[in-house]
């Protein structure tokens, strides 16, 4: 088969997108505008501006459709093995539909006439993950499925890959104040109490949970910096010693789950694993630790 013919097949079989509406019941508007050819995208985002592309790649203004070439294949000598016209995308309001572009992760390119328009990669489609850990700053370990004494200090690592969408130099913040950041962590305690702020260093503060943006793959809620936990980098964390107004102990003993749940643009109601939440891509996977007895506890004297 020759080049022509082939890509004049691509051409007729070019696939018409079935409208996917999104069904994300809350859809924070986090980053949401495409600001240069090549950022990342993830699976399940929704409400995304790419109109800003036409601007950055002036042959997206002559093109009608975008196509996406396996890892081994060169756009340039061969037709794409999945392709949408450009007339069925909104790309004022782009939804990455898991139908749509799930089983297509990479680079997806601007086509004209069934083949490719010779500039670069528009966005990159990218499978989210994350997952976290609990990091004791008073023995600088993870202490995740462990027991802490109650007076320890404790922060959260993330694991992710999802920190590439506060990109500044590809994705525009489109978004302040409480609608800003990439995840909401979540603290359960064994009475059954979600936390969103928990009591920092000697008790008298309380930290937000809520609206973090996590923007380095390993990420640390905790520290000054959000990286490594050390002596000298440590922040507003979490005290297990603190006491409410009443001087009772804030944290009873018992089990807590600590999860990290991803805001970006509506991807946890529409990324889902089989009409269930997708643990490991847009929830990490529950992490526990249980809070036990002061490290030195005062034994009273006995007569």
């Amino acid at each position: 088969m020759t080049r022509q013919s082939m890509f004049a097949l691509c051409t007729l079989g070019l696939l018409v997108l079935v409208a996917a509406v999104p069904v994300s019941a809350t859809c924070y508007a986090i980053n949401n505008t495409i600001t240069v050819p090549g950022a990342t995208v993830f699976i399940g985002e929704q409400q995304l501006n790419l109109n800003n592309l036409t601007a950055s790649d002036p042959l997206l203004k002559s093109d009608d459709a975008i196509g996406w070439w396996a890892s081994a294949a060169s756009p340039a000598t061969s037709a794409p093995a999945r392709s949408y016209r450009l007339s069925n995308l909104d790309l004022g309001s782009f939804y990455v539909s898991p139908a749509a572009f799930g089983n297509w992760p990479g680079n997806w390119y601007g086509m004209k006439n069934g083949m490719w328009d010779g500039g670069p990669a528009l966005f990159s489609v990218q499978d989210p993950r994350v997952s976290l850990d609990i990091w004791d700053l008073s023995t600088a370990t993870t202490v995740t499925g462990g027991t802490v004494h109650r007076g320890d200090y404790l922060a959260f690592r993330i694991s992710t890959n999802m920190q590439s969408a506060l990109d500044p130099a590809k994705r525009g913040q489109s978004a302040t104040g409480a609608e800003a950041g990439n995840f909401d962590l979540q603290v359960k305690g064994p009475t059954g109490i979600t936390y969103t702020e928990l009591l920092s260093g000697t008790g008298s503060d309380a930290t937000s949970l809520t609206s973090q943006n996590a923007n380095l793959p390993l990420w640390f809620w905790g520290t000054k910096d959000a990286k490594v936990p050390s002596s000298s980098n440590a922040a507003a964390n979490w005290s297990t010693g603190a006491v409410d107004q009443t001087g009772q102990n804030a944290y009873p003993s018992g089990v807590y789950t600590v999860t990290a749940r991803s805001r970006l643009n509506g991807m946890y109601d529409n990324y889902q694993n089989g009409g269930a939440t997708y643990t490991g891509k847009t929830v990490s996977q529950p992490a526990t630790v249980s809070i036990s007895v002061p490290r030195n506890p005062v034994i009273p004297e006995t007569s």
